[in-house]
């Protein structure tokens, strides 16, 4: 198993991962991350609200990049 800190970009878009996420009730998320044959690869707990946030708007920004660049591919 390996952390958050272990995890590479290039490794999530490797394979095909999901994601499982909750509030924990000390602090932060518990984030689970498993593979495509469901074994769970990440398994943090306490993640800090603000990383959660940041990572967040990471993918907003990364999914608008990329349907912009797939329009621009179609024209």
């Amino acid at each position: 198993m390996q952390s958050l800190e272990d995890i590479s970009l290039s490794y999530l878009m490797s394979e095909d991962f999901s994601i499982w996420m909750c509030a924990n009730n000390k602090f932060g998320y518990d984030i689970y991350v498993e593979d495509e044959e469901c074994n769970i690869v990440v398994d943090e707990k306490g993640v800090h609200p603000y990383a959660v946030e940041s990572f967040a708007n990471f993918c907003k920004r990364f999914l608008a990049i990329y349907e912009h660049s797939n329009k621009a591919e179609a024209a």
